[in-house]
């Protein structure tokens, strides 16, 4: 449906840490091509889909109403969850069963795991938010060395977030205010990087 563009992520520059995926390329770029503008819309519900039917046999309109439960920031239609659903099942990632459900496919495993262990960019904002969500909603369907793996792209985008943050805080022109404002966006960005760390430290627990 020419919502997620790109050679596909077998082609992108990125290997991850954990052996071999699947045999058969991913026929859809999801992350790779928009990595260095953070998530889209489209992206986050194509590991939405994936991460569902990999608990099990999923309807259509369930993700739908989980994709418009995310949260304010992220309201995809309901023309836009059926397009990824599409291209999810068209690029051979699930399967739909007889009563119209979606199974998730070796081949959507493998594309599960590629994106539960891309780079993230950031957690601020409202996609970036939600990506840190579906990540960690997710993190139990993978082998421990990916669920690891997964832990600590966060880590490093949350780190980065952080850096940010501190950056922010010294900008000139601010005002008293503006200072206290992001002293508090400080703050939060590093409690961020100390739940993700204390998760990631309750894996190896």
């Amino acid at each position: 449906m020419g919502y997620i563009d790109g050679p596909g992520l077998a082609a992108a520059p990125f290997t991850p840490s954990v052996a071999p995926l699947a045999e058969a390329p991913l026929s859809r770029c999801v992350f790779q091509s928009c990595r260095a503008a953070g998530p889209r819309p489209q992206d986050l519900l194509w590991l939405l889909v994936l991460g569902m039917a990999g608990r099990g046999p999923v309807a259509p309109l369930e993700v739908l109403r989980q994709a418009q439960a995310l949260g304010p920031d992220f309201t995809p239609s309901a023309d836009v969850v059926g397009a990824v659903v599409e291209e999810v099942e068209a690029s051979g990632a699930a399967d739909r069963l007889d009563d119209g459900r979606l199974a998730l496919s070796a081949h959507g495993r493998a594309a599960l795991m590629r994106l539960m262990i891309a780079p993230a960019r950031t957690l601020r904002g409202g996609l970036g938010r939600v990506e840190a969500r579906l990540r960690l909603a997710f993190a139990d369907l993978l082998p421990p060395a990916a669920r690891t793996e997964t832990l600590d792209r966060l880590i490093a985008a949350a780190r980065d977030d952080l850096a940010e943050a501190a950056r922010r805080l010294d900008l000139p022109h601010a005002g008293t205010l503006g200072r206290s404002w992001a002293a508090g966006e400080l703050s939060e960005a590093a409690g961020t990087v100390e739940r993700l760390r204390a998760l990631r430290a309750g894996l190896e627990g």
